[in-house]
């Protein structure tokens, strides 16, 4: 019982938290984190596969196809310990220059387990900050160790409290190889919020999609028009054509709302069915302050796009019962 009231306590600060970011979002500056596995077996140590320069140049046009100067790039390599080096750059083109020489000239010869758990706490504890937007991609060809995984065990299942609540974050746990599949550590990745689990080599060609817009609605002028959500694409990166997403309403008394939308533009274009005629929501609904719907969206063909993820699944409707301000002036 105890469990069920304090799960329904953190989804509604998890809406609550959400709206409010909604709101403030772009004001915020991104944080692009590569948590990078470096241990001998991305070189085919132990007859794994040699993937290590594969990673490297995907990595380096990641890096170079960010265009916002004011995002912070950091790359941690990793093995068995917190981290190796921990280097941090403005993504300006000295800075990424700077990243990725020395991304391309790290030298590695020890011979190590991997830990998963200590880097991504280092991260958690020294790296993401709650001023910022965080998108972490951890990458790594193997499991973590066993003496290891208890401690990330319970690092991803408190993920969703610390990255939506304390820090506003969002991961990818991709597996370079299918040696780095582990079930019981996807299984909680698939039950976590913000953070995705991919498995590919092809980092630069992951899009990360948010919606960082709420949709206002005037009842009294839109009543008969279609609403719009704005998609944005990470900084670099493209929506592809064809991309669709499911968008529902959570339950209330004013519209409702299920319906597959395929991307145009950045953007989808729906319209609600109102449970009401115009003068009955302008009857019912308050003035002040705003009612506000949370919006769920789904990718509704992820199949076909697989690199292709929305970051965060929640926007939010405001239904706004009372006239535009308008400006007149005359002309004389």
């Amino acid at each position: 019982m105890k469990r069920t009231v304090f799960l329904i306590y953190l989804i509604t600060c998890v809406s609550a938290l959400a709206f409010s970011q909604q709101a403030n979002r772009r004001f915020k500056d991104k944080r692009q984190i590569y948590l990078w596995d470096v241990t001998l077996s991305m070189k085919g140590f132990g007859g794994s596969p040699d993937i290590y320069d594969k990673v490297v140049n995907a990595m380096t046009r990641d890096i170079e196809k960010i265009t916002n100067e004011r995002t912070e790039i950091v790359v941690i390599p990793f093995q068995d310990t917190d981290y190796c080096e921990i280097w941090r750059e403005p993504a300006t083109q000295a800075g990424k220059k700077i990243l990725v020489d020395k991304i391309k000239s790290y030298k590695n010869d020890k011979i190590t387990s991997t830990n998963i758990a200590r880097p991504l706490k280092y991260v958690i504890d020294h790296v993401l900050t709650e001023d910022k937007i965080d998108i972490l991609k951890l990458m790594t060809d193997g499991k973590t160790s066993a003496s290891s995984k208890p401690e990330l065990q319970y690092i991803l299942s408190h993920w969703c409290e610390l990255a939506a609540l304390k820090k506003d974050a969002y991961g990818y746990y991709i597996l370079l190889t299918p040696e780095a599949q582990d079930s019981d550590i996807i299984k909680i990745l698939h039950e976590a919020c913000r953070f995705e689990t991919i498995e590919t080599t092809d980092i630069d060609e992951i899009v990360s999609i948010a919606c960082i817009q709420t949709v206002k609605f005037n009842i009294r002028d839109d009543f008969d028009k279609a609403a719009v959500v704005q998609l944005i694409p990470e900084d670099g990166t493209t929506i592809p054509q064809g991309y669709a997403i499911h968008i529902t309403a959570s339950p209330n008394p004013y519209f409702d709302l299920n319906e597959e939308v395929t991307v145009t533009g950045n953007k989808v274009v729906f319209k609600p069915r109102f449970k009401m005629s115009k003068q009955e929501l302008i009857a019912t609904l308050p003035q002040e302050p705003n009612e506000i719907i949370e919006l769920i969206i789904a990718p509704a063909n992820q199949a076909k796009y697989p690199l292709v993820r929305l970051i965060d699944q929640r926007c939010f409707m405001e239904l706004i019962n009372k006239p535009e301000k308008t400006l007149r002036i005359d002309v004389r």
